[in-house]
């Protein structure tokens, strides 16, 4: 698994780990700008009916992606006017070239209209063998860029994996016009960096999952000198340029520990021992890592020739504010006071939840959630909301998502697309203020449907709208001691608890909770910790125990119990919390396995199976002077007889009276 994600992720990269900061074009932002793209064009029978798609002549402009996830974005290419720019994800300093994987966009909607780019062959795009890369090689000194010949297809036929060629483009060129003014921010200072994700960092590592950036300008606003400092090694310093997107850190042959032979290594070159750390400029205080640091040693071992000792992927660089700005996310309600409706057969809510998220590795602010719908993934994250730097009570809703709309949801088929229009039917940003009693006001907007790239049929509108601050709910938790009774039909004889302890517990690993006592308290200890108990992302109320699990040793070595699911199979074993404060949990099945001979047999089904939390009817042990009592676990095992070291476990306490289940208080 960690082997793929990191080829997949060498893929992406290959052309990004060189960057020469003498040159005159160092970085892609030295590219940034406006040009007039020409071509040679000759368009076919087939695309004259399509001309409006593309053009001879356009203008292009080459800028910061803002969503700081590639190294730039391109809009206008050869006259596109869909709602996707390209996205360039390769540069390469000393071939003076960079790429984009991808020139019909993530979505397909760069040209729009079912109109496509292609190679010069015209090939069909979307098959088994997919387009290469588009390069784009420059010029370093006038930064003028020409383009391998390529089509526009479109009136594809998917069944057949077939498009017509609309027009061939030939002699392609982009001349710069007007360079971007890119206004260089300082960002002197110390930076927190850290991994994310399940491969941010490398598990049980020597070295910590986090370290510290400092960052001295050596100069000039272009040059800085760029510090590290690790637990465990000794900090170490690198030069860095920074050209108002990219911080640039080459490194070349650079040891930190000599006595573990550790350095700085390139993770994804066949030279480990030379290539860059980038960051990407969000805001002065956030840097998304690009190309992480990695520490390493050489091996000798020509199959696997580095041994990687840590690595910060996928996270950012951070830098804490000297004062804490006004924060704008939560969960709100969202009610419109005039609302319009244009359309019977759609349902769109009057209120609903309005959800706004902060996101530390981009120091930004997008609304994630709205009218019903979860937005992040149809717009780069979610619309981003813009805190007024005049105003600190006033703040803007981008609607030019990542798609170039702001998406609320598609039809199954994907053909119609819903999206939010301002007061005008256009992409101008949503305005929101707050108000003196505590409440915001948010702008009039539309919700409008149609062909993607092209929602035009209005389903209604929100006119004095209002966001109400909603409170927290305090939610029951999970975790606890639990008792549960079940019935249980035996399937072979045996003596198989009827009533035994439940534990939820959060696992300090992993901060996800675990079920640590079920049946016995063997479980813990079979089950190297419990198992992992899942809550529900759409109903916090259910949730779900991993089944093929042990829960008793009755012959070390030999023979265990373990739950099943209620069919003897492993899917999960779902619980589900009532009003009442109890949990339902579904019926499981109860089987030995013997590892001498391989038998695995069925010996109870559990029916009826619910827990519950603290006292029972069944006594109450409370400590008396001494604090000793003889009492037995669930199964019959004589315990320790300090009842302090028994409290919130259900024992058996024997008697002149008999025998009784009790839980110690």
């Amino acid at each position: 698994m960690k082997r793929l994600y990191l080829q997949t992720f060498l893929a992406a990269l290959l052309l990004t780990v060189s960057t020469n900061a003498n040159a005159a074009v160092a970085s892609m932002a030295d590219l940034f700008g406006k040009y007039k793209f020409t071509a040679t064009v000759e368009v076919t029978a087939d695309g004259e009916a399509y001309k409006e798609h593309f053009a001879a002549e356009s203008e292009v402009v080459i800028t910061k992606d803002a969503a700081n996830i590639y190294d730039a974005q391109i809009t206008g290419f050869a006259g596109a006017k869909g709602n996707e720019a390209m996205k360039v994800n390769m540069f390469n300093a000393e071939k003076n070239a960079f790429a984009v994987s991808n020139p019909n966009g993530n979505n397909y909607g760069v040209f729009t209209g079912g109109i496509y780019y292609s190679e010069a062959d015209g090939k069909y795009p979307f098959g088994e063998t997919p387009l290469g890369a588009l390069v784009f090689t420059y010029d370093p000194d006038t930064k003028n860029i020409t383009v391998p010949d390529f089509t526009i297809i479109g009136d594809c036929d998917w069944a057949a994996g077939t498009c017509k060629v609309l027009a061939k483009f030939t002699n392609v060129k982009m001349t710069l016009v007007e360079a971007e003014n890119i206004e260089i921010a300082d960002i002197t200072g110390e930076w927190t960096v850290k991994g994310a994700g399940e491969f941010g960092t490398k598990p049980e590592s020597a070295l910590p999952d986090t370290y510290t950036l400092t960052l001295e300008q050596n100069g000039n606003a272009k040059t800085y000198t760029a510090t590290f400092t690790i637990e465990g090694v000794a900090p170490f310093t690198l030069d860095a340029t920074f050209d108002g997107n990219t911080l640039t850190i080459p490194f070349s042959n650079k040891c930190v520990d000599e006595t573990n032979g550790w350095y700085v290594v390139n993770m994804y070159s066949h030279n480990p021992l030379e290539g860059t750390i980038t960051f990407t400029y969000s805001s002065e205080k956030a840097m998304p890592s690009a190309n992480p640091l990695v520490i390493g040693k050489q091996t000798g071992n020509e199959e696997a020739p580095t041994e990687f000792i840590q690595w910060w992927m996928n996270g950012s660089a951070v830098k804490k504010a000297d004062t804490e700005a006004v924060k704008w996310d939560g969960t709100y309600t969202l009610k419109s006071n005039d609302f319009l409706n244009f359309d019977e057969g759609e349902a769109f809510p009057v209120e609903s939840d309005f959800v706004v998220t902060y996101f530390e590795a981009t120091d930004a602010y997008y609304v994630t959630s709205m009218l019903g719908y979860e937005i992040g993934s149809l717009n780069y994250g979610g619309l981003k909301l813009t805190p007024s730097a005049d105003d600190p009570n006033s703040a803007t809703i981008a609607l030019d998502g990542g798609y170039g709309s702001a998406y609320l949801k598609s039809a199954e088929n994907n053909t119609v697309w819903y999206c939010i229009k301002d007061a005008n039917g256009a992409k101008s940003p949503l305005t929101i203020t707050r108000n003196e009693d505590g409440t915001f006001s948010l702008s009039s907007f539309f919700v409008a449907k149609g062909a993607y790239g092209e929602e035009n049929t209005y389903i209604c509108g929100y006119q004095s709208n209002v966001l109400t601050v909603k409170s927290a709910e305090e939610k029951p938790v999970w975790e606890g001691t639990y008792t549960v009774t079940a019935t249980v039909e035996k399937i072979a004889d045996g003596d198989y608890p009827e009533t035994f302890e439940l534990k939820i517990e959060e696992n300090a690993y992993n901060n996800q909770p675990y079920v640590t006592s079920f049946i016995t308290s063997d479980f813990y200890s079979l089950n190297y910790g419990g198992a992992p108990f899942t809550v529900s992302d759409s109903d916090e109320d259910k949730a779900e125990m991993a089944s093929d699990k042990f829960v008793k040793t009755v012959s070390p070595g030999e023979l265990y119990w373990k739950v099943m699911d209620v069919n003897g199979q492993t899917s999960p074993i779902s619980f589900t919390r009532n009003s009442d404060g109890t949990i339902s949990i579904a019926s499981f099945s109860l089987f030995s396995i013997n590892f001498n001979n391989n038998e695995t047999k069925c010996l109870a089904v559990y029916n009826n199976v619910v827990a519950k939390k603290g006292d029972t009817s069944v006594g109450a042990i409370t400590n008396n002077a001494d604090g000793k009592v003889a009492v037995y676990d669930i199964m019959g095992r004589q315990l320790d007889t300090d009842i302090n070291s028994m409290k919130g476990k259900l024992v058996i306490v024997k008697t002149a009276n008999g025998t009784r289940k009790v839980l110690v208080k």
